[in-house]
């Protein structure tokens, strides 16, 4: 019964995340219109509709914010796709390594491009590994904002060069797991029965015995790049101005002032929301990834 209320809370809040995501295009209002006076507080009535009130400009924020979402969405799902399609490609290659080349001369040459990609999954992997992520996060802003004049596209190259370092974290995981595989009697019997290579590898590892392992490495990574484009955004760096990390760090050096001090609640409710929404976002997403894990395994 507890568990069942607590799976109810959360999809309850999974719905709310959704809804703020989609608000944008649900509501009639544009991030730039002016709807209301600055800071006004929120309302819901016949003539509009301001769950969250309005910014300092008059703007709907709830637009601004689910905004701002999108595009954090929007860039830690590419960056999340580059990473899973990347850690396949190597864990493949981790998996099926073999160094057993045929004396036939008509496959002898095919069998050396094969263990010469296999040689270069493993080696490039363990170069990946090798090196810290935050080197290459630090690295990668640096580079990338002062040769890019649009901090969007700097934001998204830096996450893209984290995802390719961060691909050993599914690899490995991939390959040590295809190699058990391979030692299975009913892998063993499928290639028994001439069933083609692509069909093995799609269907039966990835699909049937790897899927629950890559959906909930690519939760993971997805939860993690949302997670460092706010960070990234809060600091200013490689962020576009409507970033989640941007409306949080926007009036930063209020966050140590007397709140008896701020000019209004609206704007108490605009620099709490944010946080309480990222919090939610972090539980929620620990609560999904646990549900799919679940769900693949039966």
């Amino acid at each position: 019964m507890f568990k069942n209320l607590i799976n109810i809370i959360f999809a309850f809040l999974l719905f709310v995340i959704i809804i703020i995501a989609l608000w944008k295009n649900i509501s009639n209002n544009n991030q730039d219109d002016s709807v209301g006076k600055r800071f006004a507080p929120p309302e819901i009535s016949l003539k509009q509709i301001l769950p969250l009130g309005t910014d300092d400009n008059g703007n709907d924020y709830l637009v601004k914010f689910s905004t701002a979402f999108q595009y954090n969405l929007y860039v830690s799902f590419i960056t999340t796709a580059i990473f899973t399609v990347i850690s396949i490609i190597l864990g493949l290659g981790i998996g099926f390594q073999t160094k057993n080349l045929s004396k036939n001369q008509n496959i002898l040459f095919l069998n050396r491009l094969k263990n010469l990609y296999f040689t270069f999954c493993s080696r490039i992997t363990e170069v990946f590994q090798s090196i810290p992520i935050l080197i290459v996060l630090l690295l990668g802003v640096l580079f990338f904002q002062r040769y890019l004049d649009n901090p969007d596209h700097s934001l998204f190259f830096t996450l893209v060069v984290v995802a390719v370092f961060s691909s050993p974290k599914l690899s490995n995981a991939l390959g040590n797991h295809i190699k058990q595989l391979n030692r299975e009697e009913f892998i063993l019997a499928t290639k028994a029965t001439g069933v083609s290579m692509p069909a093995l590898i799609v269907k039966h590892i990835l699909y049937y015995e790897a899927k629950g392992l890559i959906v909930l490495q690519f939760i993971n990574f997805f939860f993690f790049t949302i997670m460092l484009e706010i960070f990234l955004g809060f600091f200013g760096k490689g962020a576009g101005e409507l970033s989640i990390g941007r409306l949080i760090g926007k009036d930063k050096i209020l966050y140590g002032i007397d709140w008896q001090y701020l000019p209004t609640d609206q704007y108490k409710l605009i620099l709490v929301f944010p946080l309480l929404f990222v919090l939610i976002l972090c539980l929620v997403t620990r609560w999904l990834a646990k549900r799919v894990m679940l769900l693949t395994e039966n």
